[in-house]
């Protein structure tokens, strides 16, 4: 299986018929993740003052929204600040195993618009997280929206356990307002092996 961060922010993945599960979480995710950027590029709404909420729901709602399309199985393999100890992943997607035992995807999401040192120290932390989660999860995903446009040259993803191969930063030109950063970054034992 190869496993790419394609030059428009797709995955494109070959895949085995064990391995359609996770794969369709992991496309999910990638496709919610860049219509919402997409629709902060087009101006459909704006993008929020200071707050990633705004963010993580209409994350979580389009995921939602592409699920039903997709005509995913119902009850819908979504959580919102689902507990692994004293962890709390934003979202969570999926679950593997006869019980559901194991969850597909944890993600932290960011949104940042400075780059003073405490700011900086939260963003390194849910970087750090992404390792803390994998014991519950096939892989784990970090987002970040970054308005201050500082981090794609300060921010050493690979010392923080990282594959250099497995995140990729886009500059979304807004129609109306200034430019902004985002990054997408995988950790984990099903896409990192393949990065």
């Amino acid at each position: 299986m190869k496993y790419l961060l394609s030059e428009r922010g797709g995955i494109s993945v070959n895949m085995t018929s064990e391995q359609e599960e996770p794969i369709k979480y992991f496309k999910l995710l990638d496709n919610a993740w860049r219509n919402l950027l997409d629709d902060f590029k087009d101006g459909v709404f704006n993008l929020p003052s200071e707050l990633e909420g705004s963010v993580r729901g209409y994350l979580f709602a389009e995921c939602i929204r592409l699920m039903r399309c997709r005509r995913f199985k119902r009850p819908y393999q979504i959580w919102e600040e689902e507990s692994y100890g004293n962890l709390f992943p934003d979202i969570t997607l999926g679950s593997l195993g006869k019980k559901g035992e194991k969850r597909v995807i944890a993600i932290e999401i960011k949104y940042v618009g400075a780059t003073n040192k405490q700011v900086k120290k939260r963003v390194e932390l849910d970087l750090r997280k992404l390792e803390l989660y994998l014991p519950g999860v096939v892989d784990s995903c970090f987002l970040m929206i970054d308005t201050s446009r500082r981090y794609k040259e300060t921010l050493d993803l690979e010392s923080l356990g990282i594959n250099k191969r497995c995140w990729k930063w886009r500059t979304i030109n807004r129609k109306k307002g200034e430019p902004f950063d985002a990054l997408i970054a995988w950790k984990g034992g099903f896409l990192q092996l393949y990065c």
